[in-house]
């Protein structure tokens, strides 16, 4: 239910937003505004529109009804609503431009985002959409957590918001989690793109069949693509606008002379600003400041005045960003021409990424067929050299200056920005490099060098799919059943905070638990939270909660702690409220912060347990006994679980690599193991790392459970199931399907995601804490225990 209210009811209903949204402004500009541009404009309008109301928290809360408001309007205003100018080719297009942007989504069968563990930067939009919706930039009222060091350091400094409102309208109209709709969202500005793409084609390309087949790829270049795969909301938002922009403003002079006209520029400009800030300002440069000289000729003084009222009407529609920052320019964008800043880049992009082919997998790294790649970028390049010149004789002012403004805009952010920028401007822009080279194959198609146009136009095709097939398959999905469990308990905690989770999962963090005001131990929060050892949390991958001083720890009435066979159970104040798959959730009653006087963590990496020396134990009933009679020992049980390491393993060769602690599941293949219980019960079968496919686990030839598609973050473990087991040796098998058709099936082998260790433990959730009284302090000498404390 979830995947159809995501890809199927969410497009659905925003559709029809930007749509009547769209007609409400042809309406008021006095422009028949063509129909495939209705759909764009309408989205423009929304987040012009709600950029406003989002300026202030007692405005925001209209940003919904507005838009619904403005959307009926339309529609009511508008009796030809039907758009009869939308050709049949260019509606397919759009679906099939819908479709390959689904497909790394909706082929998994869940409804899900992509980018994980690759770019968390998904994770602060989401954080955004949150917050803006109800309370616009305001931070106030938000407890310290990382939730509120995420909005604090970003919404309240200016920065742009616009690409996440339209997202933040739809959301509460459908009521689901942003986090399902955003790569949705995505898909279908990439199907609007394609339709305005097929309208900057029209001049050139006279077979809407043709044409529909330039804009169905044109829509999708492999580096814009690339960027949706990694939660790249913005640049396929900005590539929407700036295509925009280059199809709506005025090449004749009579069109300048109405404001009315001007207005619809005006809006996709505005809304430019609202998505990217200053980025967005060189494009309008490039784009408007030569329109305005091709429409007044030599004459161009004559249409100063009309300039200086597109000017004026961009100045009051971008209000919402110059009130944000006082600029255009955020505060929080500086090192963003810094020449070191790489971000997540692996170095600085080829800037022929730009052209939309780039049979990498992962765009980071250079394509594996390196010479035949070059072959079909300098084809594409030549050919769309053709189609600048013929769009030139045909006078498709439109289309040049789409292309040339864009590259333009472009190339002037590479000279300035740094190499995490410049990526992201040559996504944006590479629509309108790949659109000429399409076009122009196309147009070839129609004249006597029809035999070039036709291998033109499948040659570039070819490597615009094949380059997204290499990025479908190293599509890194988020594990939908995890993030859904996280999503329950941030609904069931709120109120109840704060919260301490320490995994490295920002999505809960920066999202899910927002509501229980959480801090996330590796990620962005307001507290030091110090270590027994003195150090930070951050420092540690793998927190252990032995390893937090007591008093930081109960400070925290809530914990939501990764499940795992291998790490202590909280100290004994807290208790465990629920219990899932991958999330234990902890909590202890108010007013008990300080009742831990002191805590002793035992064992350590290699597990959570060791038996307490005598002197300590002394040391320890002596302090409960200075402390009355209210004092007591506590003491946790160890979990007792057996870690099985791939060095233990029988396994195919293929899975080894250089890390001799993991395997890398390159192919279909079987795992076996022999292990050992000390005691009759039920245990449960633990697998470390992550999956790219599906796995199976059996003891003595009995199905424990199975996994599929669960990418995880260093020594995170995934529940694999119960079985019942005699003391004694037994028989573990692994059985893995690569599952080649699947998405994310593969992963290069520079950047692995390795598979292992695996750990058989008793079942049950909490091994429990015994209570002992000082005189009986003796008693805890000569056995193993997960950790004694002192507490009252």
């Amino acid at each position: 239910m979830s995947l159809l209210v995501a890809w199927v009811v969410f497009p659905a209903v925003l559709t029809l937003l930007a749509t009547g949204c769209g007609l409400l402004l042809r309406t008021v500009s006095g422009w028949k505004i063509p129909a495939p541009l209705v759909p764009a404009a309408g989205l423009a309008l929304i987040v012009v529109v709600t950029g406003f109301l989002t300026m202030s928290d007692a405005t925001a809360e209209l940003s919904v009804p507005v838009s619904l408001g403005l959307a009926v309007a339309g529609f009511g205003l508008v009796p030809e609503w039907r758009m009869p100018d939308l050709r049949a080719s260019e509606a397919l297009a759009a679906v099939g431009v819908f479709a390959v942007f689904a497909a790394p989504v909706v082929l998994s069968g869940e409804a899900t985002f992509a980018g994980y563990i690759k770019l968390d930067d998904t994770a602060t939009w989401m954080a955004f959409t949150d917050r803006v919706m109800e309370h616009g930039r305001s931070a106030s009222g938000l407890p310290p957590s990382t939730y509120e060091a995420v909005i604090a350091v970003n919404l309240p400094e200016g920065y742009p918001i616009g690409t996440f409102l339209p997202l933040g309208v739809g959301r509460t109209l459908v009521g689901q989690d942003v986090a399902w709709l955003v790569q949705p969202y995505m898909a279908l500005m990439a199907a609007m793109l394609a339709l305005v793409l097929a309208w900057l084609a029209r001049p050139l390309i006279s077979s809407p069949w043709l044409r529909g087949v330039a804009a169905f790829l044109a829509a999708q270049p492999a580096l814009l693509f690339a960027y949706t795969l990694w939660g790249g909301v913005k640049e396929v938002a900005a590539a929407l606008l700036i295509a925009l922009l280059a199809a709506s403003v005025p090449t004749r002079a009579a069109d300048w002379s109405s404001w009315r006209r001007l207005l619809v520029t005006a809006v996709a400009g505005a809304a430019l600003l609202g998505v990217l800030g200053a980025g967005g300002a060189v494009w309008l440069l490039t784009i408007l400041v030569p329109a305005g000289l091709l429409a007044a000729r030599a004459r161009f003084w004559e249409l100063l005045p009309s300039g200086a009222i597109l000017a004026g009407l961009l100045l009051i529609l971008s209000i919402p960003v110059l009130y944000a920052s006082g600029t255009l320019f955020s505060p929080t964008q500086g090192p963003l021409v810094n020449e070191s800043e790489l971000g997540n880049l692996l170095g600085p992009l080829n800037g022929f990424q730009v052209v939309g082919i780039w049979p990498a997998g992962d765009f980071r790294l250079d394509p594996g067929e390196g010479l035949l790649a070059d072959l079909l970028i300098a084809l594409a390049i030549a050919v769309a050299l053709i189609a600048a010149y013929a769009a030139f004789r045909a006078r498709a002012w439109a289309l040049v200056l789409y292309a040339v403004g864009t590259a333009a805009g472009c190339l002037a952010i590479v000279l300035v920005a740094s190499p995490w920028v410049d990526a992201k401007a040559l996504a944006s822009a590479s629509p309108a490099v790949l659109l000429p080279a399409v076009a122009g194959a196309a147009y070839l198609w129609g004249t006597e060098a029809r035999a070039f146009g036709v291998v033109a136009l499948v040659a570039i095709g070819a490597g615009v799919i094949w380059s997204n097939v290499l990025g479908y398959r190293n599509v890194n999905l988020a594990p939908r059943d995890q993030l859904a469990e996280l999503e329950r308990i941030g609904e069931e905690i709120a109120g109840e905070g704060p919260t301490l989770t320490t995994d490295s999962e920002v999505y809960g963090g920066r999202h899910f638990l927002r509501k229980g005001d959480p801090e996330t131990t590796t990620d962005l929060r307001r507290s030091t939270i110090p270590l027994v050892d003195g150090g930070l949390p951050d420092e540690v991958p793998d927190l252990d909660m032995d390893q937090v001083q007591p008093d930081a720890l109960l400070a925290y009435r809530t914990l939501v702690l990764r499940r795992s066979p291998s790490r202590s159970r909280p100290p004994g104040p807290y208790r465990l409220i629920d219990s899932g798959r991958f999330y234990d959730v902890w909590q202890r009653p108010v007013g008990t912060e300080g009742s831990v006087l002191r805590h002793l963590g035992l064992g350590d990496g290699a597990g959570p347990a060791a038996v307490p020396s005598c002197q300590e134990l002394a040391d320890m009933a002596r302090l409960a006994r200075d402390n009355g009679p209210a004092a007591r020992l506590a003491a946790a049980a160890p979990r007792n679980a057996t870690v099985i390491g791939p060095e233990d393993t029988q396994h195919p060769p293929s899975w080894e690599g250089e890390n001799l602690g993991a395997l890398f599941l390159r192919d279909s293949g079987q795992l076996s193991a022999e292990f050992s219980v000390p005691y009759p019960g039920t245990y449960r079968l633990w697998l470390g790392g992550s999956v790219r496919g599906a796995i199976e686990g059996f003891v003595d030839g009995e199905e424990v459970g199975s996994v599929e598609e669960q990418l995880a973050n260093t020594g995170e473990y995934t529940d694999l199931g119960e079985i019942a087991l005699t003391p004694g040796e037994h028989q573990l098998e692994l059985s893995y399907d690569d599952k080649p058709l699947s998405p994310g099936s593969d992963t290069p082998a520079e950047l692995p995601y390795p598979t292992g260790p695996f750990a058989v433990g008793i079942a049950s959730d909490d091994p429990g804490v015994t209570y002992f009284t000082p005189d009986q302090a003796r008693r805890l000498c000569a056995r193993r225990w997960d950790w004694v404390e002192v507490s009252e």
